[in-house]
C-alpha cells in the first residue's frame, strides 16, 4: 500500500484505496486539519503476520462466512452483522482477527466521508477505534503505540480523543471486547 500511496496520492488528500479492484477516491484535507502519523521505532512481531501459515488461518474465517454466505470470497466482502451470526464459528482468534478487517473496512469508508463531511471528531474517533482494533483484535500494536495513542486522546484540541468503547462506537461494531 506504500507503493500504491506513492503513486497514486496527491497533495493534501487522503486516498481511500478498494483493493479488490484497485479504485481509489482522493479525498481532501483541509487546510486547517492536520493529521499526525508517528512512528514509535520499535520493532515488533506482529502475531498475524503475512505469512503462509497466517494465510491459512484467514481461510478459517471465510469458510465460515462461505457456508452461509457464498459471495463472500475475502473478508473484506463480510459485514458486522455476518460477524454477529456466524462469528461463534470460529475460534476467538479467528474471530477477532476477522473482526478486525471487517471492522476496519467500514471505518476506513465512514472516516472518509466524515472528512468530506468535515466532521472531525468522528474522524478522530474513527482513528483511535482503528489504532484499538489493532491493538486489541489483530494484536499487531505495542505498548509504545498504545501510549502514544492514548497520549493523543488526552492533547488539547485533538480529535483523536476517545475511549476504546467510544472509538469502537464510532464504528457499527456490536462484537468490540
Amino acid at each position: 500500500m506504500d507503493q500504491f500511496i506513492s503513486a497514486n496520492g496527491a497533495e493534501d488528500h487522503a486516498l481511500l484505496l478498494d483493493c479488490s479492484d484497485l479504485s481509489f477516491k482522493l479525498v481532501p484535507i483541509p487546510a486547517n486539519v492536520a493529521l499526525v502519523i508517528a512512528n514509535t521505532m520499535v520493532k515488533h512481531a506482529s502475531p498475524a503476520a503475512n505469512t503462509p501459515r497466517a494465510a491459512r488461518k484467514w481461510k478459517r474465517p471465510l469458510r465460515s462466512f462461505g457456508k452461509h454466505r457464498p459471495g463472500v470470497k475475502f473478508l473484506r466482502d463480510a459485514t458486522l452483522n455476518d460477524l454477529g451470526k456466524w462469528g461463534q464459528e470460529m475460534s476467538p482468534n479467528a474471530l477477532k482477527r476477522a473482526r478486525h478487517v471487517v471492522s476496519e473496512n467500514t471505518r476506513t469508508v465512514q472516516a472518509a466521508k466524515a472528512l468530506l463531511n468535515g466532521d472531525f471528531k468522528t474522524l478522530g474517533a474513527l482513528m483511535a477505534g482503528a489504532h484499538w482494533s489493532y491493538s486489541h483484535d489483530f494484536e499487531a500494536s505495542c505498548a509504545e503505540a498504545d501510549a502514544m495513542v492514548a497520549l493523543a486522546q488526552i492533547c488539547p484540541d485533538s480529535s483523536a480523543r476517545a475511549s476504546p468503547a467510544e472509538a469502537s462506537a464510532a464504528a457499527p461494531s456490536t462484537l468490540w471486547n
